[in-house]
C-alpha cells in the first residue's frame, strides 16, 4: 500500500477550493541528475513559473549527509529541522511536483510519507497541469518559502517496512531467494547491461544478479503519470513486453536505481496499480558495487 497518492490536476484544482480546514501546499521538488545543473532547479523555482504558495524541496537537503551514498533517507532529526526551516505544518496537505519528467517528485513524495508526513499527494504531471490551462504564478520570489519557519515534529519513520537494507538484500543474492520476488532496476538499459560506464567515477557497470531492467521512463507518458489506473498498467506492460521481463503479481517486489531516486517513480507506479508491497532500496547501484562481492556484479542480458 502507498503512503501516498497520485492526484491529476483538475483534482488537485477541486482540492483547492474544497473547504478543507487545512493548508494545501505545492510542493516544488525539481532536482536534475547531472551535478552542473543541481543549482537550476533553485533558480528556476525563484525566477520561473511555479505553482502559487509552493515551497522549493531540496533533495540534496533533505538526505543523510554523513552517508558516503548519495540521498540515503535523512533522519527524522534531519527531517523535522527542513520541514521547520520551510515552513511545513504536521496537518498541511502537500501536493508535490516536478519540473523534470516526475523521478524527484516521487522520491520527494515518497521521503516525506515515509517519514510520517501525514498527507500527500504527487501530482501527475506538471506538464499536463500547464496543458490543461491551470495557472501558474510568473513572479520571481527571494526565498525557497512564503511562509515563516514552524517548529515541525514527526514521530514516525515507515522506514523498516519500506526499505530494503545491503545486508537484507546481499542476503537474498547470495541464498538464491532473490528468485521469490519481482526485483527491477530503473537505471537506462545500457547502465545495467554494464555497456557504458558508470557515471559516477569508481562504481563499476552492472547490475545485480536477479534483477530485471525498467527504465523508469517507460510508465510515464511524456513525463507524467497516466491519469488511469489501466493507463498505468499498460504502460508497465508494456515495458515488460519490450525487455522480455516479467512481473508476478503474487510476489513482493523491490525495486532500485543509481540512487534511490528514480526507482520511486516505478514504486509509485506499481502501488497505483495495486502491484504491492514495494520496497525500495535506498542505497541502490552507488551502494552495491562499492559494497558487494564482485561475484554479484553482472553484465549483459542473464533474465
Amino acid at each position: 500500500m502507498s503512503l501516498y497518492s497520485l492526484i491529476t490536476p483538475k483534482a488537485f484544482s477541486e482540492l483547492l477550493h474544497r473547504n478543507t480546514g487545512k493548508r494545501i501546499v505545492p510542493v516544488d521538488a525539481t532536482w536534475y541528475m547531472a551535478s552542473k545543473e543541481r543549482d537550476l532547479a533553485k533558480k528556476e523555482f525563484m525566477e520561473l513559473e511555479r505553482i502559487h504558495n509552493a515551497v522549493f524541496f531540496d533533495l540534496d537537503v533533505f538526505m543523510d549527509q554523513k552517508s558516503p551514498y548519495p540521498h540515503m533517507l535523512p533522519s527524522l532529526e534531519t527531517f523535522n529541522e527542513e520541514m521547520g526551516k520551510l515552513g511545513i505544518r504536521e496537518d498541511d496537505i502537500l501536493v508535490v511536483y516536478d519540473r523534470c519528467s516526475n523521478f524527484s517528485a516521487s522520491r520527494a513524495a515518497w521521503e516525506l510519507t515515509t517519514l510520517g508526513h501525514e498527507t500527500v499527494f504527487l501530482l501527475t504531471g506538471l506538464n499536463a497541469y500547464k496543458e490543461e490551462g491551470y495557472p501558474l504564478d510568473i513572479t520571481q520570489v527571494d526565498s525557497v518559502t512564503p511562509f515563516e519557519p514552524t517548529s515541525y515534529t514527526s514521530c514516525t519513520s515507515h522506514a523498516k517496512e519500506q526499505v530494503i537494507t545491503f545486508e537484507e538484500l546481499q542476503h537474498l543474492v547470495e541464498t538464491g531467494e532473490i528468485q521469490h520476488y519481482n526485483f527491477f532496476d530503473m537505471r537506462t538499459l545500457p547502465r545495467f547491461l554494464g555497456e557504458v560506464p558508470d557515471p559516477r567515477p569508481g562504481v563499476a557497470p552492472g547490475h545485480i544478479p536477479g534483477a530485471q531492467p525498467m527504465p523508469y521512463a517507460e510508465v510515464l507518458e511524456g513525463g507524467n503519470y497516466s491519469s488511469t489506473v489501466e493507463g498505468i498498467q499498460n504502460r508497465i506492460a508494456a515495458s515488460l513486453s519490450e525487455h522480455g521481463t516479467r512481473l508476478d503479481r503474487s510476489k513482493h517486489s523491490i525495486v532500485m536505481c543509481g540512487s534511490g531516486v528514480t526507482a520511486c517513480t516505478v514504486k509509485t507506479a506499481f502501488e497505483a496499480c495495486g502491484y504491492v508491497p514495494v520496497r525500495l532500496y535506498d542505497g541502490s547501484w552507488c551502494e552495491w558495487a562499492r559494497r558487494a562481492d564482485p561475484r554479484y556484479i553482472a553484465t549483459g542480458k542473464d533474465w
